[in-house]
């Protein structure tokens, strides 16, 4: 198994002690240190006195569950009480409404059971050691802002609007189609994101667009499945600045 660089604190929320057991045993051999919560209440008291790097919070646990566990520590986080921390959903399903419910609550990002070891290291690197050294990376270039701003005048709100719609609407649309392995579907979401991410200062969402679109040309599943997914979380990461614009 491939290992991370420094230890990485993470709690994972898991009543089954055998998904507990392989979860864990993942995690550590990536360098990460790892607690067990065995429900959601009893994620909420580790998450007030510890500091994670990152939660996996599986959703259906006795007595808490871990949307109601999600809620509450980020109402933590809101109230200043508790450092912010990514929290990753263990999910039995894939379907769009176990994703919205998903986000709805909090979650930062999802992955379906049973978990892999490719899908715990995709969500380390995309919400904890790629953080920091991408973290202006993948902000919005706001000198590229201001000058489609001076362009568009009043416009320019609605092109905002219309950029963020667009861009749900394809990552949809691609999450769909890679369940039926419809490439040509996902090459032409793709595509349509890559000139306007650029054009709104998101040169970084335009490189994940453009990888997207070559594989697949390739049509190299697996890698589309980590990329939509890198995709869609990179998106929701700056979605609270474009709608400030």
């Amino acid at each position: 198994m491939a290992r991370m660089s420094a230890k990485i604190k993470v709690l994972l929320a898991e009543d089954n002690d055998v998904n507990q057991l392989v979860a864990s045993t993942m995690l550590k051999a990536m360098s990460c240190e790892v607690d067990v919560a065995i429900n959601g209440f009893e994620a909420i008291k580790r998450a007030k006195l510890g500091d994670y790097n990152i939660i996996f919070m599986d959703c259906q646990m006795p007595d808490v569950d871990g949307y109601e566990a999600t809620a509450e520590i980020k109402k933590l986080v809101n109230a200043g009480s508790i450092n912010p921390v990514p929290i990753v959903a263990l999910t039995a399903h894939a379907l769009d409404a176990d994703r919205e419910k998903c986000l709805s609550v909090g979650m930062d990002d999802y992955i379906c059971k049973p978990v892999s070891e490719a899908d715990l290291k995709r969500m380390l690197e995309v919400w904890v050691t790629h953080k920091v050294s991408e973290e202006i990376e993948r902000k919005i270039d706001n000198k590229s802002v201001h000058k489609l701003k001076d362009l568009m005048g009043a416009a320019f709100p609605q092109l905002v609007e219309m950029y963020i719609k667009n861009t749900e609407d394809a990552i949809s649309r691609m999450n769909a189609a890679i369940a039926s392995s419809n490439f040509s579907e996902i090459q032409a979401c793709a595509h349509t994101m890559r000139s306007p991410s650029a054009q709104l200062g998101l040169a970084y969402l335009s490189k994940i667009a453009s990888n997207i679109e070559l594989r697949a040309k390739e049509g190299a599943l697996e890698d589309l499945k980590g990329l939509i997914l890198d995709l869609d979380a990179n998106f929701r990461y700056v979605l609270d600045d474009l709608k400030k614009l």
